[in-house]
């Protein structure tokens, strides 16, 4: 069952990834808009695979749920993208930056399978382990979106998708400390 969770979770990414690069490229509403931004998040993907070797639990087979995690994301856009496209499946609906990235996703991910397994420890490395993948998503927005008033009067959909994103990275953190705290033995 965490298995498919874990490949439920990466699917449901992949999915919205999808949806949303197709939606903003023929009608960018603004929650489409806030969504690409959120999917277009290399941290967040990084995050989902975490969360896949999270479910899995055990440390050697967490390796692999990272790997599934982010196939299945994988799996699910491309498939969306052909539909929308009309294009037959194959490698072509990948770009060079795409290639770059699926390649990267698959010597990584099992390194972020591992990093959510350790997560599940009280230890200080299960602390440091639930901290990384929040603190990647506001290391990224921040040096991806710069919070200045010329971006809000530009676009201010993607610059307060880009504030919310922070904050969210922020409290994540944060209850990754204070739940740490609170199971400590006292």
């Amino acid at each position: 069952m965490r298995w498919l969770l874990a490949l439920l979770l990466g699917a449901g990414l992949g999915l919205m990834a999808g949806v949303a690069n197709t939606a903003v490229g023929t009608d960018p509403g603004p929650f489409m808009v806030a969504l690409d931004v959120v999917t277009d998040t290399v941290a967040v993907w990084g995050l989902v695979a975490v969360l896949g070797g999270w479910l899995v639990a055990r440390m050697p087979q967490a390796a692999l749920g990272g790997v599934v995690t982010l196939l299945g994301a994988l799996a699910a856009w491309t498939l969306w993208t052909a539909a929308e496209t009309g294009e037959p499946l194959s490698l072509d609906l990948f770009g060079t930056e795409a290639r770059a990235w699926i390649l990267l996703g698959v010597v990584v991910a099992p390194l972020l399978g591992m990093l959510g397994a350790v997560g599940r420890s009280n230890s200080l490395i299960g602390l440091c382990a639930r901290a990384a993948a929040p603190i990647a998503i506001v290391v990224e927005i921040l040096w991806r979106h710069e919070a200045s008033a010329e971006n809000f009067a530009l676009d201010p959909v993607v610059a307060w998708t880009a504030v919310l994103m922070v904050l969210s990275g922020v409290l994540m953190t944060a209850i990754a400390f204070v739940g740490s705290r609170s199971s400590a033995p006292h």
